[in-house]
């Protein structure tokens, strides 16, 4: 089987995307559902990224405020 473009993108979504999206939004996991062209999956992993990106600094937080209370409940 040769592998061009349109193989390895099929791949990629089908072992990686798929099994990832599900973290994401209703509203942005559904556009993972058609990917079949290049622009639907362009779209779809731009609106994760722009996700993630409006999303890391409470990520951040998040793991800091984490990461606070076990210290300080951690008995030494």
């Amino acid at each position: 089987m040769p592998v061009d473009k349109t193989w390895l993108s099929k791949w990629f979504v089908d072992s990686y995307l798929r099994k990832c999206f599900h973290l994401c939004p209703d509203n942005i996991a559904r556009l993972f559902h058609d990917v079949s062209t290049t622009t639907k999956l362009q779209n779809a992993v731009s609106a994760t990224v722009a996700w993630k990106f409006d999303n890391s600094l409470l990520d951040l937080w998040n793991a800091s405020d984490f990461i606070e209370y076990h210290v300080c409940t951690s008995a030494f």
